[in-house]
């Protein structure tokens, strides 16, 4: 996986898949690999036209049996799968999209038949199973899943986030039986022995930019990795960023041009000074299991760096939230410095457990509201690792009824996060969704906090409408109000200094050709041109197949699911006719179920894109050899996780037929986090059939609360992990006298000159920053900041404002690694001159 300052908002980059056969009474592991895992295809303005290649191989000296490999990977949330092919050696096979019902019996059908045969199933929006019958040794076998994608907008260019692994998620024991349950990894490793490569075109005179892995744009302006391949345990993200950037519109339609319109419009913020606007501001940060090491240290900094930027116009609360909810008051207080101060203190709680997202979301909307022109807020700080999505996102469709509704913005920590749920959180709650990573390889997370939370003080515009000549719209995810003269206008929100918002829409036929028009509050317009592009129709296609599958988890009674469908444009009368009325409650929910489950499957087929009802199938019309072995390949461990977390058990399900399996030589783990720690055995799926837990085989754990915790862990405040870390006692003084300018910088350290080589240890993690000024000139440095580079002279990987530091007692902590000697220079610059004629004297320190 991937990191990227421009996702993440701090980031850097690695990638690919390996098989390891598992079979009963054996304890060395044989491993059969995968050989590649290759991204490919068109990435061109705000879309991109993907294809994911998996590659099998092995040797025969190394496993002389035909085999059925399964595999859990990833994709993006958001994705339109629309074909996938499969060659056995000479032979390709293009597989058909069918009901998922169908697509298994044809694949278990064709194993029977000793058929060659490929299944792709999607378990949640962003996990997909791919399971291959008949692999053969000395016989390459590659998938080809296509999808089309939407970047998520990044200043006037956009982002596209490359899952590369799964991530093991919590699961409350009422989901359990739940489709979106089943989206874990079947096995977890460290390095899982596989690689990530990728060669993908730029197109519409753009660059392409990465900050988590180090890339390179040939003159035919196709980007691959410099590495050329590397470990998938992160998100891999590309950001596109246009040649000029001033001459974009305000609004840009993407349409496929036809009777029945789809389209995309994208809104780029106005170029003005942006308002300011009071805030009523909850807080939540996540303080469970998963966030342990960094990713808590990253998650605390954040919110106290949040609660000391507000002022006296704001109000605020905040929660803590594990298996319990912990809050600082009962309702939002005033800023005031007492209450931040006392806060910050509430802030280092160590208690942790489970991840309780939807309880802690429950109540904050249940608080009392300010009343008046003001920006209300509930920012979630969280790696949204839990499966009970709908229920989430179903309080934050409920809140955006409300007439003074609270705006949702989540800032998600991990390298691996939820990605999904997070930008539907967003996306549906009117608010934003940054990622960011705790890595210390990466960009120190401090500095990108200090852009992310920009983007909650600022918004340049409110209340943005798009207005469409035609008098019923179906948009997911946003409001529409229909108007007496026949149009319809979309709700857009605010909009956030430097970030653009987009919105997919269809749009019935008409009479007069399709006019698109951007509103603000004040009945001010902005233009809008149309650019031809067909693939919004699937985009749009895979957005309406995820909001029926959320409608069909999210519990939903009779009335309020009518109006829910009602909104995407079906009525819940006329397709109850295939289900006479039921007396009991679980029978009514059940029949539920199934009505939502038939639309998807139908519009699933309809717009030939994936869903989890439905399935890609391909099979080899000749009979081959029979299945001998059944493997898994593991996903990589996403970088920063326990190493607890690292196991081998697969889920595997329970075969009639004679199938050779190994036994796990490593023993279990903490995926036997997943199903809320409850015992391991055999449980009813979803779909009906039988599945096998993990085995129990936590003989050196103990449980806590929801989560299953090493026995080595003595206490919560013990949980929270720390790389080791060399440093003095006293840290290292780098620098100590009046900065000299030239063109606006000062050089305070470069570990390439002589004389100052030695300073700091070749190999370390920067854990504080320390700048301490004593003179009053201080106070006038608005302007001024630090620049620290490691490696590379060029992209800094901290910038630290003078004014922050000097806010905390002139030091903030970093998370930041150093090796093999690598350069390590800190650079003060005065964009406005400030200091030009009189610079103060200062000391510089990382400890």
């Amino acid at each position: 996986m991937i990191f990227n300052r421009n996702w993440f908002d701090n980031s850097r980059p690695d990638g690919v898949a390996v098989l390891e056969i598992i079979a009963a009474g054996e304890y060395i592991p044989s491993f059969v690999p995968l050989t590649g895992t290759k991204l490919e295809g068109l990435i061109a303005g705000p879309l991109a036209d993907l294809t994911l290649t998996h590659i099998f191989r092995y040797a025969k000296e190394t496993n002389p049996h035909v085999i059925e490999a399964l595999y859990r990977f990833p994709l993006p949330g958001d994705a339109a799968v629309t074909s996938v092919d499969v060659s056995f050696g000479q032979v390709t096979i293009h597989s058909l999209l069918k009901s998922r019902k169908d697509a298994e019996t044809d694949y278990e059908n064709a194993k029977k038949e000793n058929k060659a045969a490929a299944l792709v199933t999607r378990e949640s929006p962003d996990v997909f199973t791919l399971r291959i019958a008949g692999i053969s040794p000395d016989e390459d076998v590659i998938i080809k899943t296509r999808y089309v994608q939407i970047g998520q907008p990044k200043g006037t260019g956009f982002s596209f986030r490359i899952p590369l692994t799964t991530a093991p998620r919590y699961v409350r024991s009422d989901e359990r039986y739940s489709r979106h349950a089943d989206g874990q990894p079947l096995a977890v490793l460290r390095d899982p022995g596989h690689r990530f490569s990728l060669s993908v075109s730029v197109g519409e005179e753009g660059l392409i930019t990465s900050l988590t892995h180090a890339i390179t744009m040939t003159q035919g302006r196709i980007v691959t990795l410099d590495q050329g391949a590397v470990i998938p345990d992160r998100d891999c993200v590309l950001t596109w960023e246009p040649v000029s950037g001033d001459s974009n519109p305000a609004c840009r339609i993407f349409s496929d041009e036809q009777d029945e319109t789809h389209f995309l419009a994208l809104i780029s913020p106005p170029q003005k000074t942006p308002a300011h606007y009071p805030r009523d501001v909850i807080i939540l940060v996540d303080h469970s299991g998963s966030m342990e090491g960094a990713k808590w240290e990253a998650a605390d900094w954040a919110v106290e760096r949040f609660i000391t930027g507000l002022n006296n116009k704001d109000t605020f609360n905040l929660c803590l939230f594990e298996s319990r909810t912990y809050w600082f008051s009962d309702q939002p207080l005033a800023a005031n410095e007492g209450n931040k101060e006392q806060a910050i203190r509430y802030l280092k709680d160590t208690r942790s457990g489970g991840t309780e997202l939807g309880v802690a979301l429950e109540q904050a909307v249940s608080q009392n509201r300010r009343k008046g022109a003001l920006s209300r807020n509930v920012i979630i700080i969280t790696d949204a690792e839990v499966t009970d999505a709908a229920r989430i996102l179903r309080i934050v469709d409920k809140e955006s009824h409300h007439k003074e509704a609270r705006r949702f913005s989540i800032l998600c920590i991990d390298a691996s996060p939820n990605a999904n749920l997070a930008q539907q959180l967003a996306e549906r709650g009117g608010g934003i969704a940054k990622f960011l990573s705790s890595s210390p390889q990466e960009e120190d997370i401090t500095s990108a906090l200090d852009e992310v939370l920009l983007l909650w003080d600022a918004p340049v515009a409110v209340g943005l409408t798009l207005r469409v000549n035609r008098e019923n719209l179906l948009v997911d995810r946003r409001k529409v109000k229909r108007s007496p003269d026949g149009t319809c206008h979309v709700d857009l929100g605010d909009l956030p200094s430097g970030e653009s918002t987009w919105v997919v829409v269809r749009a019935p036929p008409g009479k007069e050709p399709i006019r698109y028009e951007l509103c603000g509050p004040d009945n001010c317009t902005f233009p809008a041109s149309v650019v031809p592009c067909p693939a919004v129709r699937v985009l749009f296609g895979a957005r309406l197949v995820a909001e029926l599958e959320y409608l069909m988890h999210a519990g939903y009674q009779e009335k309020e699911l009518s109006r829910n469908l009602a909104g995407l444009g079906y009525d819940l009368d006329s397709l109850k006719h295939k289900h006479p009325d039921k007396v009991y409650a679980e029978n009514q929910m059940l029949d539920r179920m199934s009505l939502v489950r038939d639309l998807v499957v139908r519009e699933s087929l309809k717009y030939q894109v994936l869903s989890a009802e439905t399935a890609f199938v391909a099979v080899r019309s000749e009979p081959g050899r029979t299945v001998e072995e059944q493997v898994i390949i593991p996903n990589a461990l996403p970088y920063g996780w326990s190493e607890s977390f690292v196991t081998t058990s697969p889920y595997t399900r329970l075969e009639k037929r004679s199938v050779r399996r190994r036994a796990n030589p490593r023993g279990g783990g903490v995926l036997d986090w997943i199903g809320g720690g409850e015992s391991m055995d055999m449980i009813m799926q979803y779909d009906g059939t039988m599945k096998l837990n993990p085995p129990d085989s936590l003989s050196s754990t103990r449980k806590s609360g929801n989560v299953i915790v090493p026995n080595s862990v003595s206490s919560q405040s013990q949980r929270r992990v720390v790389p080791p870390v060399s440093e003095s006692q006293d840290g290292y003084q780098l620098f100590e006298g009046i900065p000299f300018f030239s063109k606006g910088e000062a050089i305070l350290f470069d570990s390439s000159r002589k004389e100052q080589a030695d300073k700091v240890p070749n190999t370390v993690i920067l854990k504080k920053l320390e700048c301490i000024i004593k003179d009053t000139i201080s106070q006038t440095a608005t302007g001024l900041y630090l620049l620290l580079y490691i490696e590379d002279p060029a992209v800094p990987r901290v910038k630290a404002l003078i004014k922050d530091l000097l806010r905390h007692d002139g030091s903030r902590p970093l998370n930041i690694q150093r090796t093999n000697g690598e350069l390590l220079k800190i650079v003060l610059v005065d964009p406005d001159g400030e200091w030009s004629t009189k610079a103060p004297a200062l000391k510089l320190v990382v400890r």
